[in-house]
Parts: C-alpha cells; sequence; structure tokens
C-alpha cells in the first residue's frame, strides 16, 4: 500500500508539472499591455486567440494522459477518452494514442482510422518529446495521414514515471489559421500574416503562399529591406520596424518605377506559441502622409469640426448616400481628405453602425460593424447612431496610435443615413 501511495503522489507530481509547464508556456505569451500606442491593439488580441486556442486543447490533454496512462492504450476506455477530446474541440483533424515505439495504435474519429499501426517514429518532435518527456507543440510538417500539419503532443506516463507513449492532436493549420485570423481581423486596415521563424508561411493575406518562405519568395522581393527586417523578426519576440517597398503590390500597384523613392509601410510583429515553439505574428499599416503638408492637431480640430458639418449637410453626398454609390460617396470623402490637411481618414458609417468604408481606403475600416465589438470606439458610435447626435473623442486606433475621432450624422429631411467621422493623428 505505502509503495501504491508514492507512486500516486508520483504521478500527482507528474501530472501538476505538465500543467505548470503549460501555464507557464500560455502565459509567456499572454496578452499584455501595449508596448506603446503605436502598437496595433489588434496584434495583441490575435495573440491571445491562437494562443488561447492551443492552451485549451492541451488543458484536456494535460488532464485525458493521467486516465489514459492507467489503460491498455488499445481498450474502448481509452478509445472513448480521445473521441472525447476531438469532439470538443473544432478544427482538430484527429486525436490519436501512440505507443512508446512510435505507434499510432489508437485513433479517432472512425474516419481516420486507417491511420493506425502506422509510425511517427521519425518525427523530430515525437523524438524530442520522447527525449524529455515534456510537451511540444510542432512546426508544420507532413504527416503520416499525408496532409501538412501541427501537432500538439503531450507524454503518457506509468506510476513510475516510465514514458507509455504520447496523446496527440494533429489540426490543419492552413485551415484553422486562415479561420481565425480573418475573422479576428476582417475590415481592419492591417495586413496580417504568421510565420515560423524560420520564414515559413503559416497564415498569409495572399493566396497560395501557405508553406512557403517569406524571406526568400521572389513574392517579395520589392521590400527592399527584407534581409534587416528578417534578422529582426527571427531574433525578437516583439518589435516594430519601417518596411521600405519598391512598389506596394496591396494597393494595386505591381510595377516598379525608376527614379520614385521607395515607399514606406510599418511592421509590427509578437510571439504566438507554446513551449518552446514560437511563431511570429505580423501586421502592416500606411506608415505616415509622405508629401501631405503637416499640420498640427490644434489647428487641425479647429477647422475639421466645421468642415465635417458642411460634408454632412452636403446635398451631393447625400443623394450618393441614399444611391448607395460607393464610386460617388469615395469621390466626396477623397475631396473633403484632400482639402483638409492633417487627417489621417475620412469615413462613413450606415445607420445599421457599419462603418462601409472610407478614405483613404488603406488607413480605413471595411464594412465594420461596431454592433458585433465591445470596444469603447464602438461605444461612441452605437450612441452616436443611437442619439443621432455629432460627438467626439479621443482613444486607440485598431491599427495602432491615437486618434481624434470627430463624428457628423447625416440627416436628409427625416431620413437617417449614419455618420461621416473623421480621425485626427
Amino acid at each position: 500500500m505505502k509503495a501504491g501511495f508514492q507512486n500516486g503522489i508520483r504521478v500527482a507530481i507528474a501530472m501538476f508539472s505538465l500543467f505548470f509547464v503549460l501555464l507557464t508556456a500560455a502565459n509567456a505569451y499572454a496578452q499584455k499591455p501595449l508596448p506603446d500606442s503605436s502598437y496595433p491593439p489588434a496584434l495583441f488580441q490575435m495573440q491571445k486567440k491562437l494562443t488561447g486556442f492551443f492552451y485549451g486543447i492541451g488543458l484536456d490533454l494535460s488532464h485525458s494522459v493521467d486516465d489514459i496512462a492507467r489503460l491498455d492504450l488499445r481498450s474502448q476506455e481509452a478509445r472513448s477518452i480521445i473521441a472525447d477530446v476531438f469532439k470538443k474541440h473544432q478544427f482538430i483533424v484527429n486525436c490519436a494514442i501512440v505507443d512508446r515505439n512510435g505507434t499510432l495504435v489508437t485513433v479517432e474519429p472512425p474516419a481516420a482510422r486507417e491511420a493506425e499501426g502506422k509510425s511517427i517514429a521519425g518525427q523530430s518532435h515525437y523524438e524530442k518529446l520522447k527525449a524529455t518527456k515534456k510537451p511540444v507543440l510542432s512546426n508544420i510538417f507532413k504527416s503520416v495521414e499525408g496532409f501538412e500539419a501541427i501537432a500538439l503532443q503531450y507524454p503518457i506516463l506509468s506510476q513510475s514515471g516510465e514514458f507509455l507513449g504520447s496523446l496527440s492532436i494533429l489540426i490543419k493549420p492552413e485551415e484553422y489559421f486562415s479561420c481565425a485570423i480573418t475573422s479576428q481581423t476582417q475590415g481592419f486596415p492591417l495586413r496580417t500574416w504568421l510565420i515560423q521563424t524560420d520564414g515559413a508561411i503559416l497564415f498569409s493575406p495572399n493566396a497560395g503562399e501557405f508553406g512557403k518562405n517569406i524571406f526568400e519568395s521572389k513574392n517579395y522581393q520589392y521590400v527592399l529591406n527584407l534581409s534587416f527586417i528578417a534578422e529582426k523578426i527571427k531574433n525578437a519576440e516583439i518589435g516594430r520596424e519601417t518596411l521600405e517597398l519598391s512598389y506596394d503590390p496591396s494597393s494595386g500597384d505591381t510595377t516598379e518605377t525608376a527614379g520614385r523613392p521607395a515607399m514606406k509601410k510599418n511592421i509590427f510583429w509578437a510571439t504566438v506559441g507554446l513551449f518552446d515553439t514560437k511563431w511570429r505574428i505580423m501586421m502592416t499599416k500606411a506608415s505616415g502622409d509622405g508629401d501631405r503638408p503637416a499640420i498640427s492637431r490644434d489647428n487641425a480640430v479647429a477647422t475639421a469640426g466645421a468642415a465635417l458639418k458642411s460634408l454632412a449637410a452636403d446635398d451631393e453626398l447625400k443623394k450618393a448616400l441614399e444611391s448607395g454609390s460607393r464610386e460617388l460617396i469615395m469621390e466626396k470623402l477623397k475631396i473633403f481628405y484632400n482639402q483638409n490637411p492633417g487627417l489621417y481618414s475620412v469615413e462613413w458609417v450606415d445607420q445599421d453602425a457599419v462603418c462601409r468604408f472610407g478614405f483613404p481606403a488603406e488607413k480605413s475600416l471595411l464594412n465594420y460593424d461596431y454592433k458585433k465589438m465591445t470596444t469603447a470606439t464602438s461605444a461612441f458610435f452605437i450612441e452616436a447612431i443611437r442619439q443621432k447626435k455629432a460627438t467626439s473623442f479621443e482613444t486607440h486606433l485598431i491599427e495602432g496610435g491615437l486618434g481624434y475621432f470627430i463624428i457628423e450624422p447625416v440627416q436628409n429631411g427625416s431620413k437617417f443615413l449614419g455618420l461621416v467621422y473623421c480621425i485626427l493623428p
């Protein structure tokens, strides 16, 4: 009985150690206060979401391995445990028990059972787990099932601490990251990538780039300082730099022009992952206004409010809004922007609190529904829509930096057409 009690204590300590390792890894990348106001809040919201996804699965695996360790790895009871893990988490392709020799002995769901009997002994993340008896999160690799995958694995240990195998889940990263990142950043004036530190692309806003190396791809040769940026991103877990571009394909510009000065964009990055696996979530946004005349915010605020009130009363704008003509509305916003130095952007929110678009497009939201958000900025807009009244306030921009918002309602007789607003940096 004493030996059994001692073994139980060892198992409890081992399980606590696994949980502690998981918690420590998650906390390392947990959302922290912004380093400064220039960083996009969206960057750290995305970091928290992606890390939380793997942390949630890891928590289930850390609890399940203790139960599986007491069973025959091929038993129906063990199969039931991994079937429950599979059902609980969206985007898991399969959940498997691996024996000490690296053989997949029990796999769920039923459609994935054809993988049973295959060996993963040569996979580097499994070898690392076996050697350290610690959980691992892999980079992308070719699975024995035949697709590009990421694996999260936890060791299965006996009461005496002997290595029995592992509990593993696979996800298809292209599917998960595409859904998670697109849904979180849709409509933002930001472009987002997720990469491994060796440059392998896990998510790109450009189709067909999954798995390619962003630091070596010909698709990114328009970044003139790519080698410098690559070294910074490889070696720093968080940072920001300025991209120098010979042209900007994201704005439809796809050719170099001799003698044209380099275009500039800001890039920000943070770290996502668990344990020793570290990926970089990167976001780019438009930089300064280039040759637009500089003007102090105080002077801009003094004139922008009156100018915006005139825009909201403009009959041509009202007709454009009623017709729903994007071309005509955008032309009115563009004229306003060009006539008022010092603006960051000017945008239109419809009567349903959806920011449809703005000028310049690269600094504006696109089909962004303020009702679905819980930010202070959203609350201001929803209240302005409800009251149909002008307002102004200062807050963080989702793409980073502080902005001073001036909002005017647009009314055509008794018909409310939404809001126009401008932002001053």
